[in-house]
């Protein structure tokens, strides 16, 4: 048989293992429990993380439909653009005439010919009106200026010995868009 020592030895022993093995469980619950917290934060994280990808992709698919709009309305810009234009107005010009007896002969009838042959021959021909008013006195420039609303007159007349044009406003504005056409 056993005698007391070897008992107490085995008694011990025992004990240790069965200490040993109530702490391994506790171990084990507090890593099962410790296990859970992790599945849960990463069930967490998973479910945020689908909630910001949810998200990302509705705004990527708004940034999408915001680019595709800008796309086309710079598209209807660049085909505005490169549409022909609607063809402007026609270009008025006067020219006024007028060489009184006692003063030096012009010749105003070859300078009218003169630029009536270049505007024959100016690739913009057909938007050019040219009227000529002879013989004018002061009232007839008046008239002449409301019966054909030029944006350019050019007065040939001696007036201080000079010839000279007068452009209005709105052909200022004409003359930066369409220099071609000045052929005064």
């Amino acid at each position: 048989m056993m005698n007391d020592k070897e008992f107490a030895k085995a008694q011990a022993s025992i004990m240790n293992k069965k200490t040993k093995l109530v702490q391994l469980k506790d171990e084990r619950a507090e890593a099962c429990k410790k296990i859970n917290e992790i599945e849960q934060e990463i069930a967490k994280t998973e479910n945020e993380l689908l909630e910001e990808e949810n998200k990302f992709i509705l705004l990527c698919g708004q940034k999408s439909q915001l680019m595709r709009e800008r796309a086309l309305q710079v598209g209807a810009e660049i085909e505005q653009a490169i549409k022909p234009q609607q063809p402007v107005d026609k270009l008025t010009i006067l020219f006024l005439a007028a060489n009184p007896q006692d003063t030096q002969k012009l010749a105003l009838d070859q300078e009218v010919r003169s630029i009536t042959e270049a505007i024959r021959k100016s690739e913009g021909r057909d938007g050019i009106e040219f009227f000529s008013r002879w013989a004018v006195q002061s009232l007839d420039i008046l008239q002449a200026i409301n019966e054909t609303d030029p944006e350019f007159i050019f007065r040939g007349m001696v007036l201080k010995r000079e010839k000279s044009f007068w452009m209005t406003a709105a052909a200022r504005r004409r003359w930066c868009q369409k220099r071609r056409w000045l052929l005064l």
